[in-house]
């Protein structure tokens, strides 16, 4: 089938593409480079795979991307660690809905030309924030008070976006929520300034990047190993590469059909827990001291995420542990220390 992807270039869409690809599938990919930027970026090359630089939020270009389209994946949006969450909130409330109403008045137009049969939100267990008893489960979202981050507020919005195109207008839809993807980034970087420089960019940052940052930075050193918060923040990790098939179940199953589903894998941890775990690969045998540092305003603690749903309707079996992605981590960051580049996934 053929399928129109948004935010291709990006950490998440890079893997989507291959993925949809490799199971024979043609695919466009849109995106403006705006998070990682054009200069040295990997160009994925295959005859099933059509890229088109621009900007999401063009419904226009959108539409004419659309002819003999089945699925719209909405998948472009500004996203980032906490950082991201505290420093441009208006930002991610008011680019993101952009992008969400563009993507739907495409999907819409593409579905009353005969065209687009489904369009897939990609949202994010962000939505839960807020619940008061856990594991939550699809359809908890609505339980309990919305989401405080504007992240996760724009994200149920997205939900909303999808219930109601259909509602009104008859086009289906799927409610993807993964949360905490870790996997490689999609970028080459030049190697100038330090390492941590490079890894906390606007839109690179991730905790377990972070973590490893620290961790490799008190390598010989007595230094304590800093966290953000107590520690006892809880989150579920998944790798990226697990969620891209997730992601193409979606697009393939009918069971997805006017459906959402939790794409989360492995138990949860504490944010301490997994400091301890990349300490234990950065630094084995010394013991770990650390300095607590203030939370900030806006942060998300997720303790359980329950993803039978998936499983049961799609066959969605995550395959890579939590201590496989950080001894991959670990790999790719020591890799960009020593050569000054990243790996090209």
């Amino acid at each position: 089938m053929k399928i129109l992807l948004s935010g291709a270039a990006g950490f998440l869409g890079t893997y989507i593409v291959k993925e949809l690809v490799h199971a024979g599938h043609d695919v466009i990919g849109i995106d403006n480079y705006a998070r990682y930027g054009k200069k040295r970026r990997a160009r994925y090359e295959n005859p099933h795979y059509r890229f088109v630089e621009g900007d999401a939020k063009d419904v226009s270009l959108l539409i004419k991307l659309l002819p003999g389209v089945e699925h719209l994946i909405a998948n472009a949006a500004l996203h980032g660690g906490v950082r991201y969450l505290n420093t441009i909130p208006f930002d991610i409330l008011a680019e993101n809905s952009r992008l969400t109403a563009a993507a739907f008045d495409a999907a819409l137009e593409g579905n009353r030309c005969g065209w687009v049969r489904r369009i897939h939100v990609i949202g994010s267990a962000s939505v839960f924030e807020n619940a008061g008893s856990w594991p939550v489960a699809e359809g908890d979202q609505l339980r309990w008070p919305p989401p405080n981050t504007s992240y996760g507020l724009q994200k149920l919005a997205t939900e909303y976006f999808a219930r109601s195109a259909w509602d009104q207008h008859g086009l289906p839809y799927t409610i993807i929520r993964p949360a905490n993807c870790v996997g490689p980034l999609p970028v080459a970087l030049n190697g100038a300034g330090p390492l941590w420089q490079l890894l906390h960019r606007p839109g690179m940052e991730n905790v377990v990047i972070d973590l490893i940052c620290k961790a490799l930075g008190c390598r010989g050193t007595g230094d304590s190993l800093h966290l953000i918060g107590d520690g006892k923040q809880m989150r579920q990790f998944t790798h990226v590469a697990d969620v891209a098939t997730g992601i193409r179940l979606c697009v393939e199953r009918n069971e997805a059909i006017n459906q959402d589903f939790n794409l989360v894998a492995n138990e949860p941890i504490t944010i301490r827990e997994l400091a301890q775990l990349i300490w234990e690969r950065v630094n084995p045998g010394r013991p770990i001291q650390f300095h607590f540092e203030k939370s900030p305003k806006r942060d998300v603690s997720l303790p359980h995420v329950d993803s039978t749903k998936a499983a049961r309707l799609l066959g969605f079996q995550p395959t890579i542990t939590l201590p496989q992605m950080v001894n991959e981590m670990v790999n790719w960051v020591e890799l960009l220390a020593e050569f000054g580049q990243a790996a090209i996934v």
